[in-house]
């Protein structure tokens, strides 16, 4: 083992009896797929190729420093729960029921700022560096709920190419008037374009209206949202900085060969057999093609794999010295007619009791931005917050994402930029073959760009693979067969995939136990 690997990895063997899985990337969806296939008694071994877990879940608990060298954590990729009932949402139960941390709500049920909500602090300025009055945005919103309920009642939106073509149309129907409410239309569809990680003219109409989302709004985890995963993935074998490089299906054959298995080789040197392999990395790696799957994928995999598109937000994290905006106030935010011309910060004083701005530019703006230098990146960001509040001072410290560029990611996270809709999220998360599975939020049909999405296809890649081992181990003749897993779940149904049973006590009891006695669970209800 490297001697930087963390306390949760603990050394383990390059072969196993059978059942053994590799997994490779150590992000939410990974994790979640270890820890219920090693509930199972399966040997499990998780290969990343950064130096830390979590993937594009990252509380940067260092860089962010005030004058005094007090250190402040911000996420710097996701922030937020969303759907924040325990019962309904894993993660919700593991955050508040299990873990107990603190989190702070920024919205209730059926916001159209989706994270924010205008009954809440807020502050919105015009271009000019005018206050807008939170009533005349209220206003503008029960236009834009009575607009986005005549689109559901009448399905206009279907004919549209994209988002931008409906919001167009919605502004010359439904009668939209004033400089003021059409700047801010422009910040609505800033925001819009924030949740989807894509330019407007990248989303699908459909997508936008007809979004589904777990009951109980939205949080922010208070002081990162890294311990959750660091307490999901006590116990786990993780290898890191052992990025896979090929995957080798040895399949079936008549009796010539050795058993079924797949071989995962790294960058490294480091190689692995096992009896199924989980693929848990971003879409932005599995387009570019830097893991070499032999036999190749089945072509409707790739044609998933290609038609969905990355989608690019980053974020820069201002720390002050002290407060100079509202208290109460959880976002500042520029409103503009011009395309892209608007600016979103999320204050995190209301979570933290700190003076951090968070600016997250979207789309081609933001693959501008993260080829800025750091000086020059937070210079610009500081000319948006200059643009609301003029005589702001210098932050004392900044942080800047590039999860794009970054060659363990090479995205945000997953958009499908399809008008009507498409089945490119269901194909993602079918298994290529009964050796190889996919997991991660572009393989989740419901909930894709979300850690819960993530967090759930996880569980149903374990589940497929048990499922696809206990019919192996039917398959065997009596004297070949081996010992069945613990507790084999069917999730997998014929003709098509189901979507995961993820109940309320699952990640709890993974949680509880690691804690009680820092070991992993025999059984798991369900």
């Amino acid at each position: 083992m490297e001697e930087n690997s963390p306390k949760y990895s603990t050394p383990g063997p390059v072969s196993f009896p059978a059942p053994s899985v590799v997994i490779i990337g150590a992000g939410i969806a990974g994790i979640a797929a270890a820890r219920a296939l090693q509930d199972r008694g399966i040997e499990v071994t998780l290969l990343e190729s950064s130096a830390r877990i979590g993937g594009r879940i990252h509380t940067d608990k260092s860089s962010l420093t005030t004058a005094g060298g007090t250190a402040v954590p911000v996420d710097m990729g996701a922030s937020w729960i969303h759907g924040a009932t325990p019962g309904h949402n894993p993660i919700a139960t593991a955050a508040l029921d299990v873990l107990q941390l603190a989190t702070h709500q920024t919205a209730g049920e059926g916001s159209l700022l989706y994270d924010h909500d205008v009954q809440r602090g807020f502050a919105l300025y015009t271009r000019d560096g005018v206050r807008i009055p939170r009533d005349t945005v209220r206003q503008f919103e029960s236009w834009l709920r009575a607009a986005v309920e005549a689109e559901r009642r009448d399905a206009r939106y279907e004919s549209d190419a994209s988002l931008e073509d409906t919001i167009n149309r919605m502004v010359a129907e439904h009668k939209l008037q004033g400089s003021v409410d059409e700047e801010i239309l422009g910040f609505y569809v800033c925001r819009i374009e924030g949740w989807f990680a894509a330019d407007s003219s990248r989303i699908s109409p459909k997508s936008w209206i007809e979004e589904e989302f777990h009951e109980g709004g939205h949080l922010l985890v208070s002081k990162g949202y890294s311990q959750l995963v660091e307490s999901l993935a006590r116990g786990i074998d993780i290898r890191l900085e052992h990025r896979a490089v090929r995957v080798t299906q040895q399949m079936p054959c008549l009796g010539i060969c050795s058993k079924p298995h797949v071989q995962v080789s790294c960058k490294n040197g480091f190689e692995i057999r096992a009896d199924a392999a989980i693929v848990a990395v971003p879409l932005g790696i599995l387009q570019s093609n830097v893991i070499d799957f032999q036999p190749e994928l089945p072509e409707w995999k790739r044609e998933a794999i290609s038609s969905l598109e990355v989608g690019h937000q980053n974020k820069i994290a201002l720390l002050f010295e002290s407060l100079f905006w509202d208290e109460d106030a959880e976002f500042l935010g520029c409103a503009t007619a011009a395309p892209r011309g608007c600016s979103y910060f999320l204050s995190l004083y209301p979570t933290l009791r700190r003076a951090v701005l968070v600016y997250m530019p979207v789309g081609e703006l933001s693959r501008r931005i993260e080829r800025m230098g750091d000086e020059e990146a937070t210079a610009f960001a500081m000319e948006k917050v200059r643009a609301m509040l003029p005589g702001a001072p210098d932050p004392v410290s900044s942080l800047i994402s590039r999860w794009s560029l970054d060659e363990n990611f090479l995205c945000c996270y997953s958009n499908d930029p399809s008008p009507n809709g498409s089945d490119l999220f269901e194909r993602m998360a079918m298994p290529a073959s009964e050796l190889l599975y996919f997991a991660g939020e572009a393989s989740s049909p419901d909930f894709s760009g979300t850690v819960h999405g993530a967090y759930e296809s996880g569980v149903a890649a374990a589940e497929q693979i048990v499922e696809s081992l206990s019919r192996r181990r039917r398959s065997q003749r009596p004297e070949e067969q081996q010992p069945p897993p613990s507790l084999p779940l069917a999730s997998l149904k014929s003709g098509g995939l189901s979507r995961p049973v993820v109940s309320s006590c699952n990640f709890a009891a993974h949680l509880l136990s690691l804690d009680a006695a820092n070991a992993t669970l025999t059984q798991v209800m369900h």
